[in-house]
């Protein structure tokens, strides 16, 4: 019973407990040894910009402040508008401020600029016939600052003339009709003329000069009263050319001046000119012996002022050995010196012939070359690092030829760190005005971060050596010619061409200039622009050639192919109703319509004709115009011809005018073909007609290309390129006087061609009659006005034309394999195949055909060799066939791919032609029965014979 009553009180006493805490957690969880929950900070006072605030951080669970912080300032919030504090005045500054719109704190001042002057208008003063007067004057209301000071307004002077009314027969009284001022004279012919006065001519009282008016009167010629008074005006100044006299060695001299004959006066200041600096030229060289200096005279060429520079003789000079040059930061030293080194600090000049030995490493040095007109030196590297960051490291003035000769088992490094130009003012790192030579059997690297890499003026020669050399803009580079005989060559431009020749005329000597020569050696060459850029022909005779241009090649750096603050229009010397223009203009419109006329400025580049326009800011459009000699520039009312109004291209910067017809220039846009080629902008022509090639480049970076014609006799050469691989210009006038041929020729070799645009082009006639051509990719692969086939193999592949003939195609010989996503084999004109073999693959749709040729009954004349063409069926183009050959047209079902067309002659396979593409349901034979009897075509799902590269096979 006791049990039962305590278990009742406990139960009541619980319900209690929680009645009363039910509000409250059963069991409070207070933190324990310290160690604190979940923290978080409560703002106690809120600061502001003026008083700071107080935070403090508690625990979330047990409520206990664990720390007390500030709360820093807020930034003031400064007012929008400025309060004056001191107004300015004309005279004083004044002062404002800005306040914080919370705290009324000043947070920023400033003065305040002085108030414009208040004008004054003080009217002159005019002048009376005896007394000067004064101009209007303004001054400042304020300050009283005179702003505009008066000017002195010359007295008239008295202008007497005859008071009719107060002269008698006895006194003539004169009158000044400006003040009425009189005087009296005796009337000497006492007599008045009452019937009016008998007016003479103009008699001059005072004859004017050209420095004072003079004056003149009219008197009466019966009673001599004076009527009338004028000013005669000055006389202009008679010019006398006051002679100059010319600028002398260090004596300054005045141009023409021009003064009065008259009265003297300065018409033309003269002004001076700057003294000339002696021109010094070697004249005489008397070359040291043992034991007798010689000496070298120099003598100018505008004062005739002469000096001699000892060559002392070197003791002990042995002549048949080279003179050795020991580079070095610290000394560098010379030893069998022949007299003919002379060390300035760290440069070492070299003024005699002979040879000479190089060997050390200088930091901040430079070689310089300085021979007599008819003498020659061979530099022998042995072991050199030659580094400059202010001059050429290696720079040949004069003589008549050097060569530079890596030895066997040498390192060598030419190192030009000078900042990058785009002109080619003495740049190279080796950099020569006479032929040089580069060969020997050891290494050279040559790295320039200025300009050229090897460059002359005249002929350029690489043989025998290990040659690596790195430019921005071209690489290897000979004015006149470059010829490489043999060596492994890298070379590497990052802006320019690797290859490169500039001059196309003929030289004193009869030598035609500007080409290229590769006779052997293994090259591999790495350009932005051009691989090979030859300003007349290049001629390849064996080596093996890597070329890699533009994106293809890895040390492609940036090239600018235009200017936005520049256009010029090129102008074709061929273009029929030009030729007697001479002036050009060019209407710039804005995208607000507002229009602005710029004349051109000529312009000639590589026998180009151009007019140079620099374009006015804003501008989004321009139209050009022509103007014969009668009509003026500037305006679009009268002119001979005149384009349509363009948009200005981003991507170009020059419009290429090739007609002219009916008042309208009709042409295409293009870049500045520039003089220098590479850095901005590289030579070439246009490249062909190729509008439909949306991945070709913007300017010139070709494998092969050359102004008058490419010859490519052997050697293995292998292109990769954004441009064409192999390309002749047409419409480049030489420096002969006349435009290149544009012929390509392949008579030897093997040619692997991978191109972004056309595989091999001419403009002129390209042939190929020996050696191999693969063209792996290409958007048009073989282009050329006159296209001959004459031997060897050529295999193509294209997203467009095949082989584009822009007059005639012939093929006499060549296998040719084909395989296009445009026309195969295309000619404007006709087509004419008397031997060889041609299978070709087409189209998959039937707007273009596996043949094509011109209309106006242009025809495919078939008179031997053996033809397999196959398509899509569309235009179905076929040859005719000549006596005693066969051709015929099918339409079958289109062969599956990976299955052969066989070609059997007498039950011989004779060709075999790999199908790669779809819809081929249009075939084309054509065969000479007595070379090919009992020819027969059939398709096969596998083959006995070998293909070449697994795309077909012809018997031998």
């Amino acid at each position: 019973m006791i049990k039962k009553i305590l278990l009742t009180f406990v139960l009541c006493l619980s319900l209690v407990f929680i009645v009363g805490c039910k509000d409250k957690p059963l069991f409070e969880d207070k933190c324990k040894n310290g160690i604190h929950g979940e923290l978080e900070w409560i703002t106690v006072k809120d600061s502001t910009c003026s008083e700071v605030g107080e935070k403090q951080q508690v625990c979330t669970k047990c409520e206990e402040v664990i720390t007390t912080a500030p709360i820093p300032y807020k930034d003031h919030t400064e007012s929008s508008e400025w309060i004056i504090v001191n107004d300015s005045t004309c005279t004083t500054l004044g002062s404002k401020h800005k306040v914080c719109t919370v705290c009324n704190e000043v947070i920023t001042t400033a003065i305040v600029q002085y108030k414009d002057h208040t004008e004054l208008r003080i009217y002159g003063i005019p002048p009376t016939c005896e007394e000067d007067g004064l101009t209007l004057c303004i001054s400042c209301s304020e300050c009283h600052t005179m702003l505009v000071e008066p000017d002195v307004i010359p007295a008239f002077g008295h202008n007497y003339l005859i008071d009719e009314e107060s002269s008698t027969e006895l006194v003539l009284v004169y009158k000044c009709v400006l003040c009425g001022d009189s005087y009296e004279l005796e009337n000497e012919s006492g007599t008045l003329c009452d019937n009016g006065h008998t007016e003479s001519d103009w008699i001059t009282t005072l004859e004017a000069t050209c420095t004072s008016l003079g004056s003149a009167h009219k008197v009466c010629t019966v009673c001599e009263a004076e009527l009338e008074i004028k000013s005669l005006e000055k006389l202009p100044h008679t010019e006398e050319v006051v002679p100059g006299t010319p600028a002398k060695c260090e004596e300054e001299g005045l141009t023409d001046g021009v003064k009065c004959s008259k009265c003297d006066y300065v018409i033309k200041e003269q002004t001076k000119l700057p003294a000339l600096e002696h021109d010094y030229k070697v004249t005489k060289t008397v070359y040291p012996t043992n034991g007798e200096n010689g000496y070298i005279e120099y003598t100018c060429s505008n004062c005739d002022h002469s000096y001699q520079k000892v060559l002392e003789a070197g003791e002990g000079y042995d002549e048949t050995l080279p003179t050795t040059i020991v580079l070095s930061n610290d000394v560098i030293a010379i030893s069998n010196n022949n007299g003919g080194v002379v060390v300035n600090g760290s440069e070492v000049i070299i003024t005699l012939a002979g040879e000479y030995d190089l060997v050390g490493e200088i930091n901040e040095g430079s070689i310089l070359i300085a021979l007599g007109e008819e003498e020659s030196a061979i530099i022998n590297l042995r072991g050199v690092k030659i580094t400059s960051t202010t001059t050429n490291p290696i720079y040949i003035e004069s003589g008549n030829e050097v060569d530079i000769s890596a030895k066997a088992d040498t390192l060598n490094y030419i190192y030009d760190k000078r900042t990058a130009t785009t002109t080619d003012a003495v740049g190279g790192a080796i950099y020569s005005l006479v032929d040089l030579d580069i060969k020997g059997k050891g290494y050279l690297e040559v790295t320039s971060t200025y300009n050229n890499g090897i460059a002359t003026t005249k002929d350029l020669n690489i043989k025998n050596l290990t040659l690596e050399v790195n430019a921005p803009n071209n690489a290897l580079k000979g004015n006149d010619s470059l010829t490489i005989e043999s060596g492994t060559i890298k070379a590497i431009s990052s802006s320019g061409d690797a290859l490169k020749t500039e001059n196309s005329d003929i030289s004193s000597k009869g030598n035609q200039r500007g080409i290229i020569t590769i006779i052997d050696g293994t090259l591999d060459l790495y350009a932005a622009c051009d691989g090979i850029d030859a300003a007349y022909d290049c001629i390849i005779e064996g080596g093996t050639i890597n070329i890699y241009t533009e994106k293809y090649s890895t040390y492609s750096g940036d090239v600018t192919v235009n200017s936005t603050s520049t256009l010029y229009l090129r102008v074709s010397s061929r273009a029929s109703g030009l030729s007697s223009i001479s002036k050009y203009s060019a209407m710039f419109i804005s995208e607000d319509n507002k229009t602005t006329f710029v004349n051109g400025t000529y312009v000639s580049a590589n026998g180009k004709k151009y007019y140079k326009f620099d374009v006015p800011s804003g501008s989004s459009y321009v139209k050009f115009f022509a103007y014969n000699s009668t009509q003026t520039q500037g305006q679009s009312t009268s002119y001979a011809y005149a384009t349509d109004q363009m948009t200005i291209p981003a991507s170009y910067d020059t419009y290429y005018v090739n007609s002219a017809a009916s008042s309208k220039l009709s042409g295409s846009w293009e870049n500045y073909n520039s003089p220098t080629g590479g850095m901005g902008g590289p030579g070439g022509g246009m490249g062909g007609p190729q509008d439909g090639n949306s991945n070709k480049a913007e300017y010139s970076c070709k494998g092969i290309k050359a102004d008058n014609s490419i010859l490519i006799n052997g050697g293995t050469i292998n292109i990769k390129s954004h441009d064409d691989g192999i390309h002749t210009n047409s419409d480049v006038l030489l420096g002969t006087g006349n435009y290149g041929v544009a012929s390509l020729t392949i008579s030897g070799g093997n040619v692997t061609v991978y191109s972004d645009d056309d595989g091999l082009h001419a403009d002129g006639t390209l042939t190929v009659d020996g050696g191999s051509v693969i063209i792996s990719n290409s958007y048009e692969g073989l282009e050329g006005n006159y296209i001959y086939f004459k031997g060897g193999t050529v295999q193509i592949k294209s997203s467009d034309d095949g082989i584009n003939a822009k007059t005639t195609l012939y093929f006499h010989g060549s296998i040719v394999y084909l395989d296009a996503g445009g026309d195969g084999i295309d000619s404007n004109g006709n087509i004419y195949m008397t031997a060889g073999v041609v299978l070709a693959l087409g189209p998959t749709n039937g707007g273009n055909g596996v043949i094509d040729y011109g209309d106006r009954n242009c025809t495919f004349s078939f008179t031997g060799g053996l033809l397999l063409a196959v398509g899509c069926s569309g235009m179905n183009a076929k040859p005719t066939a000549g006596t005693g050959n066969t051709v015929s047209a099918t339409t079958p079902g289109a062969p599956s791919i990976g299955s052969y067309l066989t070609v059997t002659s007498n039950e011989n396979v004779v060709a075999v032609l790999k199908v790669t593409k779809s819809s081929q349901n249009y075939r084309v034979l054509a065969y000479n029965n007595t070379a090919y009897p009992s020819t027969t075509v059939s398709v096969t799902t596998t083959t006995s014979v070998t293909l070449t590269n697994d795309l077909y096979y012809v018997a031998k």
